[in-house]
């Protein structure tokens, strides 16, 4: 093997050897019983596997499960009994089929039950004390009622429960005669919470509600039209006028908008000069208007500079003045004022008004300096990731205003401050964004107006739609812009893509030679990507044509990212192949780099795609070269890849010889290979289905001492969570064995052991993980839960104090403890350790399913049945929280709710139709007092149930 493959794989394989299941994702499994887990720590911390690493995109590993107690039943049911059974052996080890199909989906989940106190209620409280305040002790009293319902609601995550609260309580510091002196900043905060909540509410609930928003908008006052003197003042009146213009622009037309905000532009532009750079902005801001990784196909952000920590470019490339790519730094300001000028810029857009664009943003020569094309992160967020609240009210504005007022307000601003104007480019980008591509007009007329707009944006917005009208459009673009510049360049790339799709290769490959004329040496293998595109596709081409093209790519330097793309843009079959190939030969050409960006890109095929045709050339192709052992730990992480492909392929005997030959190597000084992608590889095949070869390569892993018994556990827990019974007592059954064990290997058996609900080899294993006196929070918690198990609660709540001592900001140790201590019949101290963890973290159905516990067992019986309605909204599914929603209705009255959820707690859980005992022998814990309500429960359904079968009888009589 020449070395210089040595090197690529030495250097650049075993970093990607993460063996991620991208290729097979697979959701998190819930808990069988829908009760929590029992895992203080996910599997790979069980196992040890890569502390601290980041795992890849898709489930590498076991998926930690529900690691939270629901309610009191703080422990899962116990796992189902499992047959002893050896260890699969190589001869057991055929390809399995495909896991069973699953169960068929439960029933829906019940409608929203209506709790006993509910919201209405509440406020109709609240409305008929306000009527009766006649002293100041009276509206303290009242507010102490109100505030605590309001801010109870809020940390449970009832924000427009809060909200309504909040619209019941305001008019009671405005009636006449009220005695409000003194109680103007209890309003205020109120107000605050009018402005600000309904932001919360549109996210959480992905949509704005336009009447919600103007009710809050009429009870959230204007701030001032300048600002107190000092930085702070200034600094909370930015944030005001954020806020008051951001929910505005949820309800007032642009024309209205851009009146409202005209009292508060003056005050912004004397105060602080520029938009930019941001300080402490809720978005990363990019130095560029638009993202090209994201927006071009095949490409990559090539213009990307790094960033000095004061935010300004590291280097600047002049070419690039040109499109304003890049901005100077200007006068630091707080990002609330920035957003504030962007809503009322949309605003001035959608209404044609250029002008008033132009002022919003700072007037003309701060605007053309500096721009505010950072801000585009508001309104175009990250890929996979949520828009933000102001994305969520502009985005509406722009996209429903007429084409006409877009393209009127950028031609004027461009011809009165120049097409090399930042806020030209802004307000052309933000019309950009808003046109619908992918029908793009057909009349000459219409894209000439569109061509305009394009040409004064930024490139970088892919244009999709009807490819023909895409070439016309980007045509006239290309002809109105200056031969040399970068914007050119760019444009040209795009037509050529577009001219692909239209079917036309030979005008692409002009097109894109023509584009290498123009483009910044950094931004060059965009057009040796099309080249390469084109030659794929064009009948005259022969193959060197195609490793040429490829060879000339290498050269101009492209990154490894950009090449997983562009090979992803090709559509799978015999181009993607021929592509891969012409790269590898164009590589081997080039030299450098190129051989180890190509290993690189092997491995991330291997481990995208393993079985797929790509990895069989990969490999292929890799071993052309005569891949050796001269490099163990890169050879060896290699042969893990490649056996996975085989099996994967179905080559199950050649697949298992691989992977006996790199557990030879694994024995040897290789410990990435051994440490992370053999326990990673083990975990992948559990996940994909192939649990008897998991186990075989286990067994002959442990046979050769490369694999932990931590490791082993964690995958007998991830087999189980996947239903494959046999296999996970068989991996279990595997790690005990080991003679080997250390105290992070005992730690791992005993959370797996509490799982299976075998306390005894629990406490065992505990006794193995060393003196308490070194243990940190990770033991701790374990021993804790052992305790709980076995019902010492008082016991376990002493080490759940201890780790919570240790973690003082994680919710967990307080929700066992609370849960312990409401178990142990002390609900008030449990019902406190659910409001801290209420403080600490956003609500889960755990949190509040062990809240209304507490409640209950204090008797507020309504109280206790609505936040169990607020749980179930966010976990339907959860028996425990079913179970309770049933008695606290029950108790409350409300017998229609305690039928209904009892019905599909017993639909979810079927052994919760034999009453609590029944219950408690698979796992589940509840407090006497919640275990006399069930029993009075079930005494009351039976009888129904009598009364319904002696009316039936009666009937047929």
């Amino acid at each position: 093997m020449s070395s210089w493959i040595r090197y690529c794989i030495s250097v650049m394989a075993v970093a990607a050897f993460v063996l991620s299941a991208r290729a097979q994702p697979s959701p998190k499994v819930p808990d069988p019983a829908a009760a929590p887990a029992v895992d203080a720590v996910s599997p790979a911390a069980e196992a040890g596997v890569a502390p601290g690493a980041p795992v890849t995109e898709a489930v590498s590993e076991p998926a930690a499960g529900n690691d939270t107690p629901a309610g009191p039943a703080a422990e899962p049911a116990a796992e189902p009994a499992v047959a002893a059974s050896a260890p699969v052996t190589a001869a057991e080890a055929a390809p399995e089929p495909s896991p069973p199909p699953p169960p068929p989906p439960p029933p829906p989940p019940p409608p929203p039950l209506i709790p006993g106190e509910s919201v209405d209620e509440l406020a109709s409280s609240i409305q008929g004390l306000c009527e009766k305040i006649s002293s100041f002790e009276d509206v303290m009293k009242l507010d102490l009622y109100a505030r605590t319902a309001i801010f109870d609601r809020l940390r449970m995550g009832l924000y427009r429960e809060t909200l309504n609260l909040v619209f019941a309580y305001l008019p009671c510091f405005s009636g006449a005669g009220r005695p409000t002196a003194g109680m103007e900043d209890y309003e205020s905060s109120l107000r605050d919470l009018a402005c600000s909540m309904p932001g919360m509410i549109f996210l959480n609930e992905g949509s704005v509600d336009a009447q919600l928003a103007r009710r809050s908008l009429d009870a959230c006052p204007p701030p001032p039209p300048s600002p107190g003197r000092g930085a702070d003042a200034e600094a909370e009146w930015a944030g005001a006028v954020r806020r008051y213009l951001s929910l505005a622009a949820a309800v007032l037309p642009p024309p209205e908008l851009l009146r409202v905000g005209a009292a508060w532009v003056e005050s912004m532009g004397r105060i602080w000069e520029s938009p930019l750079p941001l300080k402490n902005a809720p978005t990363a801001v990019d130095w560029r208007p638009v993202d090209l990784k994201h927006a071009i196909r095949s490409t990559e952000a090539l213009l990307v500079k790094s960033t000095q920590p004061g935010g300004a470019p590291a280097s600047l490339p002049s070419a690039t003045d040109d499109l304003g790519l890049y901005v100077a730094p200007g006068p630091e300001v707080p990002s609330d004022v920035a957003e504030a000028r962007l809503v009322l810029v949309v605003a001035a857009l959608a209404t044609g008004d250029s002008d008033a664009a132009v002022r919003a943003g700072g007037g003309a020569d701060i605007g053309c300096r500096y721009g505010m094309n950072a801000l585009l992160g508001i309104l175009e967020p990250e890929r996979g990731s949520s828009p933000g609240f102001l994305s969520m009210v502009l985005t509406p504005i722009l996209a429903s205003a007429p084409v006409d007022n877009l393209v009127k307000a950028v031609k004027t601003a461009s011809n009165k401050l120049g097409s090399r104007c930042g806020m030209v480019s802004l307000l052309a980008e933000l019309a950009i964004g808003t046109m619908t591509f992918e029908s793009l007009p057909t009349d000459p007329a219409a894209i000439a107006r569109l061509a305009s707009v394009v040409a004064a944006a930024p490139p970088g917005r892919p244009l999709t739609g009807d490819p023909a009208v895409r070439v016309e459009l980007l045509q006239q673009v290309v002809a109105s812009l200056d031969a040399g510049t970068d914007a050119r360049g760019f444009r040209l790339y795009e037509l050529g893509r577009a001219l692909l799709d239209s079917g036309r290769p030979d005008d692409a490959d002009d097109a894109f030679t023509r584009a290498r004329r123009d483009l910044p040496e950094v931004a060059r293998p965009l057009a040796y990507q099309g080249k390469l595109l084109a030659a794929l596709v064009r009948s005259s081409a022969v193959p060197g044509d195609v490793v040429l093209a490829a060879r000339n790519l290498h050269d101009a330097g492209p990154s490894g990212e950009s090449l997983e793309a562009l090979v992803a843009d090709i559509p799978v079959g015999e181009n993607r192949n021929a592509a891969i190939e012409a790269l590898w030969k164009g590589a081997v050409a080039s030299g450098g780099d190129a051989p180890a960006m190509m290993v690189d890109l092997f491995i991330h095929l291997l481990d995208t795609f393993p079985g797929s045709a790509e990895a069989a050339l990969a490999i292929s192709l890799m071993e052309r070269e005569g891949v050796d052992d001269s490099e163990p730990e890169a050879f060896a992480g290699w042969l893990l890849l490649k056996g996975r492909h085989q099996v994967v392929a179905g080559d199950l005997k050649g697949g298992l010889a691989t992977l006996d030959q790199a557990l030879k190597l694994l024995k040897g000084d290789v410990p990435v290979a051994r440490e992370k992608a053999l326990p990673r590889l083990v975990f992948w095949l559990v996940e994909s289905g192939r649990p008897a070869v998991a186990m075989t390569l286990a067994t002959r892993a442990m046979a050769a001492g490369v694999i932990r018994p931590a490791v082993l556990a964690a995958a007998s827990r991830l087999a189980a969570d996947k239903g494959f019974d046999r296999p996970a007592t068989a991996m279990f059954k595997l790690g005990l064995s080991s003679r080997q064990m250390n105290p992070s290997d005992w730690h791992a058996i005993a959370a797996v052991s509490l799982r299976r609900g075998d306390l005894k080899q629990a406490a065992r294993a505990i006794s193995g993980m060393g003196p308490e006196e070194g243990w940190g929070y990770d033991e701790i918690m374990i021993k804790g839960r052992l305790l709980f198990r076995s019902k010492q609660y008082a016991q376990a709540i002493e080490q759940f104090s201890r780790a919570a001592a240790l973690r003082p900001d994680s919710c967990q140790p307080l929700l066992y403890r609370g849960a312990s201590a409401l178990i142990n019949g002390d609900a008030p101290a449990g019902e406190a350790d659910f409001w801290t963890c209420l403080r600490l973290e956003p609500p889960s159905p755990q949190v509040l399913g062990g809240l209304a516990f507490a409640m209950f067992d204090q008797g507020r019986y309504s109280e206790s049945e609505g936040v169990f309605g607020r749980a179930l909204n966010m976990e339907p599914e959860n028996s425990d929280n079913l179970i309770g929603m049933a008695i606290a209705a029950f108790m409350a009255g409300d017998m229609d709710g305690a039928r209904s959820a009892h019905t599909y707690a017993v639909e979810y859980t079927p052994v919760f139709a034999k009453g609590p005992a029944a219950a408690e022998a698979a796992g589940y814990q509840y407090s006497r007092v919640q275990k006399d309500a069930w029993a009075k429960l079930r005494v009351w359904l039976d009888a129904e149930k009598k009364a319904a079968a002696r009316a039936a009888r009666g009937k047929r009589r």
